[in-house]
């Protein structure tokens, strides 16, 4: 199954580009000057020409058991004794990790001002040639999942309709009625709207947490725009966490304030990665929102289930049944777990020994979020001949790589000749839940991303370079 391409190439690179400029389908790249943002520096997303190729069969598996995972995320969320003991050993080694426990752990002594949550979670997975279709019910492998910042879930909406386009004008409208429709935006949309609106205050805003000097800023404002269309009465300002360290304040009854107003939700684009903390104030900062009643999203203990020690503890025998009581769901939810292996002082020689003989099947990973972190093959190895102290690799976590099957498709990326490339593809599933104390009172499944990236390439950042944007040809 292939589609055609006999257009003039210019014509067709230019229209690909004209519709993301126009679709908000951008970002901007690093200034000279590092103290500003300069707007004429922006660049269209890297997206695919066409749309890739996807068994309909496994994208019904992933977004059948979305709002399963979301439940056991809230449910793992909420046991403070559990987080505890899965996040002890890292956070003895891993000093970003044991600053959130401690926040969680002070909230927690507290108690909890705000019983009100919101949680937006991407789960990631690839197609594993590894796994055979007679032994198991999906070929999905689950790569990871996320609880904050996750990110490409407005631009991504915006795809599958360039690929239409891109399919009119390259005469292969056959292929249109497979598109996978994706309404990820509407849905991440009603999902911040309906938890503000849980605060109960039409004169509270919702701040948008972000780092300075964003880059990333399509995506997080078509998510914006979408969000006053659904309600006309909020007001979303942007903030960074050097800002509530300056500015921000709660009083007696903890509400959240900065610069005279007041907080219903704070929406977390920033605050996964150590380099979002400038000192000890935005620590502090970071604090104050949790200890306040504006509602969050997420709130730190979900922060925390992020953690990818914690996605290695489910993959233990009885974790998941612990969280989840129909074993039929259990069973669909494992069906998509890879081999893991947590790093203790236990095992922690004969993790080094596997990596001494196995490195190439590895990728070694740290507890945060963000992309870019990750250490591949080969130079795991390096990495551990480099550590003084081997006990440092306890913050990571050592996963079996994936098999993941090759497409070729085109790549539109600003400064690069159009060529056909050799692809493999990351699907990641959306959705949101708000819960009230311990019960979810909405739990929706979302859209999808596509993520698309050259064969060879490990690292999967779109606003980074190594990916493209894409979306799903059903067949």
């Amino acid at each position: 199954m292939t589609f055609k391409l006999e257009t003039n190439l210019k014509s067709l690179v230019d229209s690909v580009q004209d519709y993301c400029f126009t679709n908000g389908l951008i970002y901007f790249r690093p200034s000279e000057n590092i103290n500003e943002r300069s707007n004429d520096l922006a660049n269209q997303l890297p997206v695919t020409l066409f749309p890739t190729i996807y068994p309909r069969s496994e994208f019904q598996y992933a977004l059948s058991i979305q709002t399963e995972f979301q439940k056991m995320i809230f449910q793992i969320s909420q046991d403070y004794n559990f987080l505890k003991e899965a996040l002890k050993t890292v956070i003895q080694v891993d000093d970003f990790t044991k600053r959130l426990w401690n926040i969680y752990d002070q909230v927690h002594t507290e108690g909890i001002t705000q019983p009100i949550t919101l949680g937006i979670i991407r789960n990631d997975y690839m197609l594993d040639q590894n796994k055979s279709i007679q032994t198991s019910p999906t070929q999905l492998s689950q790569i990871e999942i996320n609880t904050i910042s996750c990110s490409f879930g407005a631009a991504t909406s915006k795809v599958s309709n360039l690929h239409a386009h891109c399919l009119r004008i390259t005469d292969n409208t056959e292929f249109l009625s497979q598109l996978a429709h994706n309404d990820n935006l509407e849905i991440l949309a009603k999902g911040l709207v309906n938890a503000w609106q849980m605060y109960e205050n039409e004169n509270s805003i919702l701040v948008f947490l972000v780092i300075d000097l964003e880059r990333n800023i399509g995506d997080q404002r078509l998510l914006e725009y979408e969000c006053l269309k659904l309600n006309s009465k909020l007001k979303i300002l942007r903030y960074t966490i050097q800002d509530f360290a300056e500015r921000g304040q709660i009083n007696s009854d903890k509400t959240l304030l900065i610069d005279g107003s007041e907080v219903g939700l704070v929406y977390f684009r920033a605050c996964y990665d150590p380099n979002h903390f400038k000192s000890d104030q935005d620590w502090n900062a970071r604090l104050l929102i949790e200890r306040s009643k504006a509602i969050k999203c997420p709130n730190i203990q979900a922060h925390l289930v992020g953690a990818k020690i914690v996605q290695t503890t489910l993959f233990e025998p009885g974790v998941v049944e612990k969280f989840v009581q129909d074993l039929s769901v259990a069973q669909k939810l494992r069906a998509t777990f890879v081999d893991l292996y947590s790093i203790t002082k236990e095992n922690l020689s004969q993790i080094i020994d596997l990596i001494d003989e196995k490195s190439d099947e590895f990728v070694l990973k740290p507890q945060r979020e963000g992309g870019g972190h990750n250490i591949y093959k080969e130079d795991i190895r390096k990495f551990v001949d480099s550590l003084s102290d081997k006990s440092d690799l306890m913050g990571y976590i050592l996963m079996k790589l994936v098999k993941p099957y090759t497409n070729e498709n085109y790549v539109v990326r600003t400064g690069e000749q159009l060529a056909k490339k050799s692809l493999i593809s990351e699907l990641g599933i959306f959705g949101f839940y708000i819960s009230n104390g311990d019960k979810i009172i909405q739990n929706q499944t979302g859209g999808y991303l596509l993520r698309t990236k050259s064969f060879d390439v490990n690292e999967g950042g779109v606003a980074t370079g190594f990916s493209a944007l894409d979306s799903l040809c059903l067949i």
